[in-house]
């Protein structure tokens, strides 16, 4: 595997201020019932992020993506 870095930088972004702090989309990857109550442009920048990086391309936009999935092990 090659060293690759990524970068996404948005000074504008910010953490929504009140929880929960899930996604206040719908995303088909993303199971938690509780969808957040704020616009929560993190979130959807770390996925873009991981869509640009190319993690998991095969399942990207299907309740199977996990962008983690290679390196993050269950339990780890």
């Amino acid at each position: 595997m090659q060293n690759v870095v990524f970068v996404h930088r948005d000074p504008t972004l910010e953490y929504p201020q009140s929880a929960p702090f899930s996604p206040a989309g719908v995303y088909p990857e993303f199971q938690n019932e509780v969808l957040g109550v704020e616009d929560n442009r993190v979130f959807d920048a770390v996925r873009q992020l991981f869509r640009l990086a190319g993690l998991d391309s095969k399942h990207y936009g299907t309740p199977d993506w996990n962008p983690l999935g290679s390196y993050v092990r269950p339990g780890g």
